[in-house]
């Protein structure tokens, strides 16, 4: 569980890239008071890249990223230092449009979702 900061070895600003997604500013003021004592000012830069590029940019300097602590693990790469949040508490809203919440189909899904967040 859990979160992990991936960042620039030498920064040079406190951009936090953060998905699109509609409940954004509740999650700029719970990420605002979670990485305080990380960031200051935080410039958020909303988005919808994928991981790799997510993890290209950082590695140039253009900014921070949030990764759930598994996720993290796949990436070991030079010129990108991983701070382990244990602060922040995520949470994961998967939207669907299944009528069974107990399908196979769905609760797979469910257990795939938990093996990589």
């Amino acid at each position: 569980g859990g979160v992990t900061l991936l960042s620039p070895f030498i920064s040079t600003n406190n951009n936090l890239f953060v998905c699109k997604e509609i409940y954004m500013n509740s999650l700029k003021n719970k990420l605002s008071k979670t990485l305080d004592s990380y960031l200051y000012d935080i410039n958020f830069i909303e988005h919808n890249h994928d991981p790799s590029t997510l993890i290209y940019k950082v590695k140039n300097g253009e900014g921070h990223s949030l990764f759930s602590s598994k996720l993290a693990q796949f990436y070991n790469l030079n010129g990108i230092k991983k701070t382990p949040i244990k602060e922040f508490n995520k949470n994961l809203i998967v939207y669907h449009d299944a009528a069974d919440l107990n399908s196979t189909a769905l609760l797979k899904i469910k257990q795939i979702l938990n093996d990589f967040i």
